[in-house]
């Protein structure tokens, strides 16, 4: 990083603009979120930062290096194209067949299968709340396909299976399950091509019909029986607790509740004026879902405590827009992974949770039939 090309930002006046990096060559570049409120890209090197940052405050400021930022910068801003999209069917691990309209495992669970021990995360959602690109920084070599482009149109077919970054836990391989988004229209038709557009208007009603009760009903329900931690994302507004419940009260229907998988809410693209005091941390968020009050009152309680029944744990996180803030998107988004490590972390500690790929695999083959010939 050249002193040349930047200005740190202990050396610039008031006049000056807001800093883009570190000047100093020898020490990585950090940046300081809480400095760069409302978007500013506000860069220190780290003497300067410890500096910045020795009053008393500073307990409230955090800092993120230069090369993640950069990284997430690639992950955040790639647009694949619609093809790119057609073509990814190496990672899944279930979907509907075309043929006999019932759910098949998909490829990706030979790969799978072959890790010696394994905990698996699952991301919920409907369609268009951005379960892909914040999945991407915690997946390994194998990313999952962000939207080609804004539309209520699904971007993640059927389940896709993604490994995770070597390290992220240190006695399994940590497995993510993207399923395709709840709500999407014209579900699936493109994606089976000529042969589906060859059988008539009547098949293609069925084809709609099944692959419609999988995305809305049995992927769900088959991720929360067969996963360690259960992320469901929510796009905009944190205001819309009830809707929450209510889909979460459907995916939890009819299931046993001693499967009790780790719940993560997060709400995507969340604007700041809709933070409570602005405070971000997930231990405010989470005691603001739980205690909310409104106009909702009974539903919304009774269905809460309803949920929760079904999880051995649960936190609330909020992500801004990445547009909007890249500090701030940034530093919640490494908040979301350490908190589904500590998830998987409390997981792998009750007697019974540690499974290789082989067993997991053996486990979603037969709930994915139980499941699928229930909907059927």
């Amino acid at each position: 990083m050249s002193a040349s090309e930047y200005t740190c930002a202990s050396q610039r006046t008031a006049t000056e603009p807001a800093v883009t990096a570190s000047a100093c060559e020898c020490t990585p570049a950090v940046a300081c979120v809480d400095c760069a409120a409302g978007g500013l890209h506000a860069y220190f090197c780290a003497p300067c930062f410890a500096l910045c940052h020795a009053s008393s405050r500073s307990a409230h400021h955090r800092s993120m290096s230069a090369d993640t930022y950069r990284m997430l910068l690639v992950d955040q801003e790639l647009c694949p194209s619609k093809e790119e999209h057609a073509s990814d069917r190496r990672h899944v691990v279930c979907r509907v067949d075309p043929k006999t309209l019932s759910l098949v495992p998909g490829e990706k669970l030979a790969s799978i299968r072959n890790e010696a021990a394994v905990l698996v995360v699952s991301f919920v959602a409907p369609t268009g709340s951005g379960k892909s690109r914040l999945m991407r920084p915690m997946c390994g070599d194998d990313k999952p396909l962000p939207a080609a482009a804004a539309s209520v149109r699904p971007c993640s077919s059927d389940v896709h299976g993604y490994l995770g970054k070597r390290g992220m836990h240190p006695g399994a391989r940590v497995v993510f399950l993207d399923s395709e988004g709840m709500g999407g229209e014209k579900i699936g038709l493109e994606s089976e091509g000529d042969w589906i557009r060859g059988k008539g208007p009547l098949f293609k009603k069925e084809w709609v019909s099944a692959k419609t009760s999988a995305v809305e009903t049995t992927y769900p329900q088959l991720l929360y029986a067969t996963s360690d931690v259960l992320c469901f994302l929510w796009r905009g507004v944190p205001k819309a607790h009830l809707l929450v419940v209510e889909r979460l009260t459907a995916i939890v229907a009819q299931q046993p509740v001693g499967v009790a998988p780790h719940l993560l809410i997060v709400f995507n693209c969340v604007h700041e004026n809709d933070v409570p005091c602005q405070d971000w941390s997930v231990e405010a968020t989470t005691t603001n879902f739980v205690y909310h009050r409104s106009g909702e009152g009974c539903a919304y309680r009774d269905g809460m405590e309803g949920v929760l029944r079904f999880f051995a744990g649960f936190h609330v996180l909020y992500i801004p827009r990445f547009e909007r803030n890249p500090h701030r998107f940034a530093l919640q988004l490494a908040e979301m992974e350490r908190v589904i490590t500590a998830m998987l972390e409390a997981r792998v500690r009750v007697p019974g949770n540690d499974k290789s790929g082989a067993a997991w695999c053996d486990t979603f083959s037969r709930t994915m039939q139980f499941l699928g010939g229930r909907s059927g």
